[in-house]
């Protein structure tokens, strides 16, 4: 398991956002702008965001996909309370950017999880999927709901 501060420090950080829900997008975006502050300051963010019900258009899914070829995190956020694991779409594209190496650089992948009020905990089913499919590729992966480095809400 990766902590944040252990993932590759940039001034600049290109950023790919996927998430189920606008609050879910906000959440993940705050928190990581918090954790990148921590860790480097103040750097730039190129953030480019996509909704999971998008990632189920093949043609949408592509784009998606090509949008990370200059990512060095791609952030996956979900705030639902029935969803217990992602959506096939989702976990297809993941695994399709995650199979793609550039330059030699390992994918970081961050997991903002939540359940309501509640950050998945370890043994959430769509926290293992994730870091499953990461750990495969070779790439970095956090979550906060093992590090407890955010809050739950924002």
């Amino acid at each position: 398991m990766t902590t944040f501060t252990e993932l590759p420090s940039r001034s600049s950080q290109n950023v790919i956002l996927a998430y189920d829900s606008i609050s879910a997008a906000l959440w993940a975006s705050e928190n990581l702008t918090d954790l990148l502050r921590k860790k480097h300051g103040d750097p730039a963010v190129n953030l480019s965001s996509w909704n999971f019900g998008v990632l189920s258009n093949p043609a949408w899914s592509d784009l998606a996909t090509a949008d990370t070829l200059n990512a060095d995190i791609i952030v996956l956020s979900t705030t639902s309370k029935i969803m217990q694991v992602l959506p096939p779409a989702v976990e297809h594209w993941l695994g399709k950017c995650l199979s793609r190496q550039h330059n030699g650089t390992r994918l970081s992948v961050v997991a903002f999880f939540r359940c309501g009020d509640n950050l998945d905990g370890v043994d959430s089913p769509r926290l293992q999927k994730v870091k499953q499919l990461v750990q495969k590729a070779g790439g970095f992966f956090f979550a906060p709901a093992i590090t407890e480095e955010i809050p739950c809400a924002v």
